[in-house]
């Protein structure tokens, strides 16, 4: 019996569907790797998928678009000996069909890359600078290796038992070739040196500092530094490396000052040492002075660096970057251009998505698998400001942003960067677009007033001055002549001339806030309210009706339609509501949502993908989107198991039910004690109402469950075989 309330209590397993709502906003959502200051003074940050630098103390963070650069991101570091531009990547990418843990050099601070040499048959994972322009890379499966002066990769593991490859930690470099490597618990080797350092065995170099657990290591000159786990700093110069205490400053055994978490060169000269009870610095790399301890957790700082006007950035976590400008005293979240923040627009250009999020622009790619979040990249080059207040979409695929100043720039079909066209709009704010069949431009204002481009965005000319006191909220081009204007606190206005003249529409739609139009093929007009719902036109927006009150909600959003007439609203009271029949009756397309405060929705066509802005400016995608079909419209609206028949049954029983998407079934019998008796799985590939017999064999008389399950739902029927 306790299976028969298992079954019961979890009718909906939580999986995610293939019409459920996904949360895809998060640019960098495996988190960040390296931070690091150049000579230059310019800060960079790595995350898998991307680069950014920023030359302005953390305020805003620009990516480096690596065009001619492959694969993923596992390292990102600076290489000041060569130039303080200099850069090195390591990225997982294929190469001649097989994958390669390659480094990549960049002399420009990222602009262009070279290619230096890589591990064939290797997973990416951490480069170092050793001698001149060669490098040492660990990497899996070969673990070691050292790239020389041309590029060439020799595996390096002479002198290594296998048991200690699997637990290297890091590495430290030197000028001469030479390297350290720190192994858990607590085992260092050095490597030979030279031109050839391959050539010779990794030898133990553990003397002082046997048995203590090494969180890293840092080499300078002749010089390295241990940051142990308990033990404070061991210090030990080459070619010896006889291990000291260098704790000079710092905690009695156990103090939370001795686990010392990694030690790094301040760009104005000291040591800084980060340790459980805060920051401290030296000198002489063996006394050691308090800095500060203002971060909550002194666990989480994952990296560290200070630039050369002494600001201290540090990654917090994986997923925040701190700035302090005051000797790491108090500290601000510095994330702009690392994240969407709050989405305020989005457009579709073809299959690129971009997104305008609260301070900066981001694009990818719409195609993505829906269990994958896009490849977000920045978009901002050429723009003036990045807070884009409206998106149009011209006939040519063009792009026209319009941002918070009154800015009007585009983006042409695959370009990389935007074209200032106008400030004419400038002091204007601009709530809502619109573009005619023949690509003129419409933009409706906060201060009620409504500016026309038929240049494509360069000129702008304003129609009939205010004819609205209210926000221009929403906007419809109907026809090159026939124009709706909604407004919020006035109502619907309606041009039959192209925008000269206006008036208010009264007939039937006395709402004052208008806040989303949209007009489906066959020519219906529908009108989105704050307040009281959809309205409906048949006659060119001369008249309108209201739709069903009952659903979607009463505060609407957005509205949009595809191109056989399906109507869906965004709504701040019910979410997202769809109609099949003209707005006679609704239904919720919601699963997935934490909220069901909705203020934007976007269709793309190709792909049938629906995308939403909920009230919090996250940004989601349904890659179910809308029927697209007369049989996809007249499919179930969910997925529903009828009345088995016979019931109670002899030979067989027919199981009925209903799909409405596409998906593997599973249908089970077992009996009250959970154990499976029979069962058939199928590959349905329509939606609609499907049909299976199940036969009776080897069952004995009786009740058993019934159980339908697909795509993480599970619905339960009791049933009676009788003989």
């Amino acid at each position: 019996m306790w299976f028969l309330i298992l079954l019961f209590t979890c009718t909906f397993v939580v999986q995610a569907q293939y019409n459920e709502w996904r949360r895809i906003d998060e640019v960098n959502h495996l988190g960040f790797r390296q931070l690091f200051t150049l000579d230059d003074s310019v800060t960079y940050v790595a995350s898998y998928y991307g680069m950014y630098r920023s030359d302005d103390g953390g305020r805003f963070w620009r990516e480096i678009h690596s065009r001619n650069l492959p694969g993923d991101i596992y390292s990102l570091v600076g290489d000041p000996r060569i130039s303080p531009q200099t850069l090195v990547l390591n990225t997982y990418f294929r190469n001649e069909g097989k994958g390669t843990s390659g480094v990549f050099l960049s002399h420009d601070a990222g602009v262009t890359w070279m290619y230096k040499g890589g591990a064939v048959g290797n997973w990416g994972g951490y480069v170092t600078p050793a001698g001149e322009d060669t490098y040492y890379l660990l990497c899996d499966p070969l673990k070691i290796v050292y790239l020389d002066h041309t590029g060439v990769a020799h595996h390096y593991i002479n002198g290594l038992h296998f048991p200690e490859i699997a637990r290297i930690r890091g590495i430290a470099a030197f000028d001469d070739n030479s390297a350290l490597i720190y192994l858990r618990p607590g085992t260092v080797y050095v490597s030979g040196k030279g031109e050839t350092p391959w050539t010779r065995q990794w030898s133990q170099a553990n003397d002082g500092i046997e048995q203590n657990e090494i969180l890293h290591i840092h080499s300078e000159g002749d010089d390295a530094w241990a940051a142990t786990s308990t033990a404070g700093i061991k210090h030990a110069t080459r070619p010896d490396f006889q291990w000291s205490d260098a704790s000079g400053g710092l905690g009695l055994a156990g103090d939370p000052s001795m686990r010392v978490r990694s030690i790094f060169r301040d760009k104005r000269g000291p040591l800084v040492a980060i340790t459980s009870a805060g920051f401290y610095s030296s000198t002489d790399g063996r006394n050691w002075q308090y800095v500060s301890n203002t971060l909550q957790d002194w666990e989480k700082p994952a990296a560290t660096t200070i630039d050369f006007d002494g600001r201290y950035y540090v990654l917090y976590g994986s997923d925040s970057l701190l700035v302090s400008g005051d000797n790491a005293q108090t500290w601000s979240l510095r994330m702009k251009g690392l994240v969407m923040g709050k989405v305020h627009e989005l457009a579709l250009q073809g299959k690129r998505l971009i997104v305008a999020g609260e301070d900066c622009l981001f694009a990818g790619d719409a195609q993505t698998h829906f269990h994958k979040v896009p490849a977000w990249k920045q978009q901002i080059d050429g723009l003036n400001s990045f807070r884009i207040r409206s998106f149009a979409r011209l006939p040519d695929t063009s792009i026209i942003a319009i941002d918070e100043s009154g800015t009007v720039s585009r983006l042409a079909n695959a370009a990389t960067i935007w074209t200032t066209l106008s400030h004419a709009l400038a002091g204007e704010t601009v709530l809502s677009t619109a573009v005619t069949p023949d690509g003129t431009i419409l933009a409706g204002t906060e201060r009620g007033t409504l500016f026309v481009s038929s240049d494509g965005g360069a000129t702008w000319v304003e129609t009939q001055t205010a004819f609205s006191s209210a926000p221009i909220s929403s906007v419809l081009a109907v026809s090159g002549t026939l124009l709706l204007a909604g407004s919020f606190g006035e109502g619907l206005f309606r041009s039959t001339d192209g925008g000269v003249r206006w008036s208010r529409v009264d007939n039937g739609i006395m709402q004052p806030n208008i806040t989303a139009l949209t007009r489906t093929p066959d020519g219906t007009l529908f009108a989105g309210s704050y307040g009281a719902g959809v309205f409906r036109s048949n006659d060119q927006g001369a008249t309108w009706v209201p739709t069903d009150t009952d659903s979607p909600g009463m505060y609407v959003t957005s509205l949009i339609t595809n191109h056989i007439g399906i109507v869906a609203a965004a709504t701040y009271d019910a979410g997202v509501c769809i109609t099949r029949n003209g707005g006679q009756s609704w239904s919720a397309l919601n699963a997935g949502f934490p909220d069901l405060r909705i203020r934007r929705l976007l269709l793309l066509p190709e792909l049938n993908s629906l995308y939403a802005i909920s009230e919090d400016g996250a940004l989601y995608r349904n890659k179910a989107g809308l029927p697209t079909s007369t049989e996809a419209l007249n499919a179930p609206q969910q997925f529903r198991l009828l009345a088995a028949y016979p019931n109670p049954f002899r030979e067989s029983i027919e199981v009925k039910f209903d799909m409405y998407h596409p998906g593997t079934v599973h249908v089970t019998l077992f009996d009250l004690l959970g154990r499976e008796m029979l069962r058939i799985t199928e590959n349905i590939t329509t939606a609609g109402r499907h049909h299976k017999r199940l036969p009776s064999v080897s069952l004995t008389p009786g009740i058993y469950m019934l159980a339908l399950e697909c795509a993480g739902e599970r619905k339960i029927q009791l049933v009676t075989h009788m003989r």
